[in-house]
């Protein structure tokens, strides 16, 4: 990866200020190699979003795990379908 970056024209690698990385460390590193401090190294959002979105997923079946432990069936009940709150845009949920 080092040797891509090293590869970039030089008028065109003196304009880099910000390099997107995928989060994988081979990749940050080789950036961090070739520009040092003088650019700055941001996540790409899509790799982010999926982070969050495992994480807020494994959360929601961990909480249901527990719920299943302490409520009753009523109450499971009326919480079916709560997590289309998390899934959603607010615009798109409906009263149901």
């Amino acid at each position: 990866m080092e040797a891509f970056f090293r590869i970039i024209y030089k008028h065109l690698w003196c304009s880099i200020a910000v390099v997107c990385s995928d989060l994988h460390q081979g990749f940050i590193g080789a950036a961090k190699a070739v520009f040092g401090k003088r650019a700055l190294i941001c996540a790409d959002r899509c790799h982010v979003a999926r982070l969050y979105r495992e994480s807020v997923e494994t959360l929601r079946k961990r909480e249901l795990k527990r719920l299943r432990r302490t409520l009753s069936k009523a109450s499971l009940d009326e919480l079916e379908n709560a997590h289309w709150v998390l899934r959603h845009r607010r615009a798109d949920l409906n009263a149901d």
